[in-house]
């Protein structure tokens, strides 16, 4: 055999790569670099899609690239994620609108992250071994390389690479794969490794300043100094006291954050202790099944998990983990890198194992970070093949990485447009979520198609009743038509099933201003703006707010006339109510306040006055000063349901949760057709976890008032079933 032809046997090609991976060479950085350009090089065809469309085009503060509010606030409105927000106004910057830019920046930081794992991977295969072989050994070095090719060509990542709302995955994956510093410094001499140490620190925060789910980082390096070699651990662990901190520091911003961005409900707590480890001890198995067996990825899974400890799939995660532990404690003197590659994919799942209520469940970019641990564990255990089985072992790993990655390049294609995602999405796995984003695809997209739109949404609402987009998008294309009762009607019946959806409250805002109805359309916009729902870049907050001050200026020429009667008449108590209440009614609180006071100091004892300070006390969220008019008001006309009810939300929302169930059951021992007081009752046990009487009063409610089953089922659906603890 010539010599020519004996290079390309596969002993060869095993051989060359091994020795170029130990000598240091460029070749596998170079040979990752290519390979990750083949394979997702298609990414930069494709548009903005999906949360790209809400939260970076047309965000003003990236468009103008408003440095001080990028650093210092949440741009999009829901995350605050300062180093990704800034990548992407520096990307707006140089490319405008245009999204080849977006996806180019995506894509080599893609290659930083999976260069970033094959130098963690030789490093760990150093850190973890049992011997003092040298770190550069072959099998070592082809571990980190065999790591690296399954990293970089895994389909799973195709939406953290195609989606540019990934970048945010991609930037804290770097660091938190950079941290590999500290690996570093835990084999350097002590005079030697303080720049290793404040290096991995500095990595640590900026993984922190871009995504949220590196959080465990500290977690992830007491592992590894648990399984090193290291003598001295109590003292490797006191240096991770900064780590710690950080990450504590971190997990109270972000859900400061996410609380007030209605991302995270403190209220809705996601169901029991219990049924949240049933759901956390499934999903592994969900992220380790599609990083086996790379098929079916999706944008939005429909996968139900069991919330029972005792039901069969959760009894057989269990046994799953036994299996997994005990063969890695087997192994360990052969294969000392299974126990802690074990250790690592799980820990590095903990921020998205559903114990804080996420939407969605699962996802692929989930697994980001996980997935290393299982190709790391993968090619270090192909690594110790020796003699003859190595020939087999390298042609099953090449036609793995090659099967990989025709099935990438045809993912990433799914992400063309937000069309083309959500019709994949459908197609694979056809939920209610799936078939909503799908309409709003034909509603926002370039060829925009009402009528598809209209009928997709209708799937939507027969697999969740609770969906209200078809009536929503009825109504858009009623209003379209000039057809305003029409579309009002429509936008009433979306208000019924979804409550106070703040895109559906602008619109019948709209359509009341279209029908000349300032006061309703001045209420409309109101809630829209005082809405508590999640809204991409403020956007419809903005719009609601400017329709109140423009319907405001339409509305300053009465008041103007209503002000001069009163200076006129200054003892027209009339005049000064019908003023104050105009006032009110154009969300003119502040004056409002102050006339209706006058009303007051002039002895006005009236519970209707006392109910409208009240009411506007609690708009502008004087808790404190709403309760008191709710009482005084009360005090007078104690047979008002609406004012109980009221009174009873400010009760709880100070955690009063005893004055607040007696004032609902007192709402309806008075009147039985009052919706709203047995279902705040349900929420109320809800919240004190008194789950036999909220399961009892969501029952009645939903079975009385049918219009309230939405809101009856988010709490619902995060209640533990019958009979678990």
């Amino acid at each position: 055999m010539s010599e020519s032809k004996r290079f390309f046997r596969i002993s060869t090609i095993w051989e060359t790569l091994a020795a170029s991976a130990s000598q240091g060479r460029a070749f596998p950085p170079a040979l990752l670099f290519v390979l990750v350009l083949i394979v997702f090089g298609n990414s930069l065809l494709n548009g903005f899609v999906w949360d790209d469309e809400n939260f970076l085009v047309g965000n003003h503060l990236i468009k103008n690239f408003e440095l001080g509010k990028i650093l210092t606030t949440p741009v999009n409105g829901l995350e605050y994620l300062p180093i990704r927000d800034l990548t992407i106004a520096l990307d707006y910057l140089v490319w405008g609108e245009r999204p080849f830019g977006f996806h180019l920046t995506n894509l080599l930081l893609y290659c930083l992250n999976v260069l970033a794992v094959y130098y963690l991977a030789l490093e760990l295969s150093f850190l973890l071994s049992r011997d003092d072989e040298d770190r550069n050994a072959p099998a070592a070095s082809l571990a980190a390389l065999a790591t690296a090719l399954l990293f970089a060509v895994h389909p799973i990542h195709s939406e953290v690479v195609a989606f540019i709302g990934g970048r945010g995955n991609l930037l804290s994956g770097f660091f938190f794969l950079a941290a590999y510093l500290y690996l570093i410094y835990l084999r350097k001499e002590p005079g030697a490794r303080g720049r290793f140490y404040f290096g991995a620190l500095a990595c640590f925060t900026f993984a922190l300043l871009s995504k949220a789910t590196v959080i465990i980082l500290p977690l992830a390096l007491a592992l590894f100094i648990v399984f090193s070699r290291k003598k001295d651990k109590p003292r490797e662990m006191l240096f991770l006291s900064p780590f710690f901190l950080l990450a504590g520091a971190a997990y109270a911003l972000y859900r400061s954050v996410a609380v007030q961005a209605n991302v995270i409900d403190i209220h809705v707590t996601g169901g029991s202790l219990a049924a949240k480890a049933a759901v956390a001890l499934q999903i592994p198995f969900f992220y380790l099944g599609k990083l086996f067996l790379p098929r079916g990825f999706s944008a939005e899974y429909g996968v139900a998990f069991s919330e029972s400890l005792l039901e069969p799939l959760v009894l057989s995660a269990m046994a799953g983990y036994t299996v997994l532990f005990g063969a890695a404690v087997l192994v360990r003197r052969r294969f000392p890198q299974a126990l802690p590659g074990l250790f690592l994919f799980l820990l590095t799942l903990i921020p998205v194992l559903h114990f804080f209520a996420t939407h969605p469940v699962v996802a692929d970019r989930y697994a980001y970070l996980p997935s290393f641990a299982v190709f790391y564990l993968m090619a270090t255990a192909w690594a110790l093949v020796r003699g003859a089985r190595r020939k087999a072992v390298l042609a099953a790993g090449i036609a793995l990485v090659l099967a990989w990655s025709v099935v990438s390049f045809g993912q990433n294609r799914a992400w063309r447009s937000s069309e083309s995602l959500w019709a994949h999405a459908v197609k694979v796995d056809p939920t209610a979520e799936a078939y909503i984003q799908l309409a709003a695809a034909y509603v926002r997209g370039p060829s925009k198609d009402l009528e598809k739109a209209i009928s997709i949404s209708a799937k939507a609402f027969e697999l969740d009743p609770t969906s209200h987009y078809c009536f929503y998008y009825r109504g858009i294309s009623e209003y379209e038509k000039g057809n305003y009762p029409g579309a009002l009607e429509l936008f009433n019946r979306a208000l019924g099933v979804a409550g106070d959806e703040i895109a559906v409250l602008y619109s019948r805002g709209l359509v009341y201003e279209k029908e000349g109805n300032t006061e309703k359309a001045l209420d409309s916009y109101e809630k829209a703006f005082l809405s508590r729902q999640m809204d991409p870049n403020n956007a419809l907050r903005t719009l609601a707010g400017r329709s109140l001050r423009r319907l405001q200026e339409v509305m300053s020429s009465r008041l103007d006339f209503m002000r001069g009667k009163v200076r006129e008449k200054p003892d027209d108590l009339n005049a000064l109510g019908e003023l104050a209440f105009t006032l009110d009614r154009g969300a003119f609180y502040d004056e409002a306040l102050a006339r209706y006071g006058e009303l007051e100091k002039r002895g006005a004892v009236n519970w209707q006055l006392f109910y409208n300070m009240a009411h506007v006390h609690a708009k502008m969220r004087n808790d404190q000063e709403a309760v008191r008019y709710y009482e005084k008001s009360l005090a007078i006309n104690p047979m008002n349901v609406d004012t109980l009810n009221n009174l009873g939300l400010l009760y709880r929302k100070s955690g009063d949760f005893d004055g607040a169930r007696k004032a609902f059951e007192k709402a309806m021992a008075m009147d039985a057709h009052f919706a709203f007081a047995p279902f705040n009752l349900a929420v109320t046990y809800f919240m004190m976890r008194d789950e036999k009487n909220a399961t009892r009063y969501f029952t009645y409610t939903r079975q009385t008032f049918p219009a309230l089953a939405a809101g009856v089922s988010q709490y619902v659906k995060v209640m533990p079933k019958q009979g678990e603890k």
